[in-house]
């Protein structure tokens, strides 16, 4: 065994070699076109008017836990797109329903071109920033999202300044990951790391997180995944990995 990501136990390379018959079975959970869910579902942990200030360290497992998933499928994200909430007009009590529908037109996109969505997101609001939705997508190098961006906020309800949305490559150039491997999961931990600091500062200290504290307070639903890399995929898969539960 090995640490991963925040100190979370990864299986060595053997183990993960042994895992890829068992990972494929996953494949099977993409033919149904599933697309985004809630870390958790059901209660009141989902009210759209439940008030949270951070991460909890279960939602932070969970996302660690589909992020080491989709490395196992082969589905590393590859771009990082912020979108800020405020710019764009949303209020955050929307904030969730409008991620929701952003990434509902990434999905059909894609979909229309053979590609499944593979996604994470994680909001936060600080008096500095504002309030953000953090997004990190697994795109291949022919994925051209060349004037989309804006044109997908605007149809989920936000409107497009200056400011509102920013796009950026993990690693620094499309294809990275194969021409220096070591490059591109140094930059993709960095960027993971960060999407990941509105957790607490005691979450950020247990599991080894380089930065913490700075979630704020959100309204509504704080992070969401594919189903594709979410806890019943994994369990098809027979991903034992992190706690089960996103």
């Amino acid at each position: 065994m090995k640490l991963g990501r925040a100190g979370v136990s990864l299986p060595d390379k053997t183990g993960r070699k042994q895992g890829r018959a068992r990972l494929a079975r996953g494949l099977l959970y993409m033919s149904y076109g599933l697309a985004f869910r809630p870390l958790r579902k059901g209660g009141a942990n989902n009210r759209a008017n439940r008030v949270s200030h951070y991460l909890t360290r279960r939602q932070v497992e969970d996302i660690i836990a589909a992020a080491d998933y989709a490395e196992a499928m082969g589905w590393g994200f590859s771009r990082h797109w912020s979108v800020h909430l405020e710019r764009a007009g949303i209020p955050d009590s929307m904030g969730a329903p409008f991620v929701t529908r952003l990434l509902d037109r990434a999905r059909r996109h894609l979909k229309r071109r053979g590609v499944e969505l593979v996604a994470i997101w994680v909001r936060e609001n600080s008096p500095e920033s504002g309030s953000y939705v953090h997004i990190l997508l697994h795109l291949s190098k022919s994925v051209n999202l060349r004037n989309l961006t804006r044109k997908w906020i605007v149809a989920a309800g936000g409107s497009y300044r200056r400011r509102v949305s920013k796009m950026r490559t993990i690693g620094g150039r499309l294809g990275v990951e194969g021409a220096d491997p070591a490059h591109y999961w140094a930059n993709a931990d960095a960027v993971l790391s960060y999407v990941l600091k509105g957790c607490s500062e005691e979450t950020g200290k247990t599991l080894g997180l380089r930065l913490m504290g700075r979630g704020g307070e959100v309204v509504g639903k704080r992070a969401g995944c594919s189903q594709v890399i979410g806890p019943d995929a994994r369990r098809m898969a027979d991903f034992a990995h992190g706690i089960e539960g996103c």
